[in-house]
C-alpha cells in the first residue's frame, strides 16, 4: 500500500500508475499506518521498487510504501 499525505497526491498517483500498466485500487487506510490521509493505493507488493521510482519520477509526493495489513 502507498500512503499519502492528501488524497489529490493519491488520485493523482493512480492516473499515473494505471497508465503506466500496474495493477492499483484507492483504498481506505487504516489509521494504524497511517494519521495523514485516510486515502491510499493497494499495490503489488513485487511491484513497489518500480512504482516508487515512477512517482518520485512524476515529482508526486508519497508518505510509504508498506505491505498492506489484511
Amino acid at each position: 500500500m502507498v500512503t499519502y499525505r492528501t488524497t489529490t497526491a493519491a488520485l493523482h498517483s493512480q492516473q499515473i500508475l494505471e497508465a503506466a500498466g500496474y495493477a492499483v485500487r484507492i483504498v481506505d487506510v487504516p489509521r494504524s499506518l497511517s494519521t495523514d490521509c485516510c486515502q491510499g493505493l493497494l499495490v503489488l507488493w513485487k511491484d513497489r521498487e518500480a512504482i516508487a521510482h515512477r512517482l518520485e519520477g512524476a515529482g508526486v509526493p508519497y508518505v510509504a510504501i508498506l505491505p498492506w495489513p489484511g
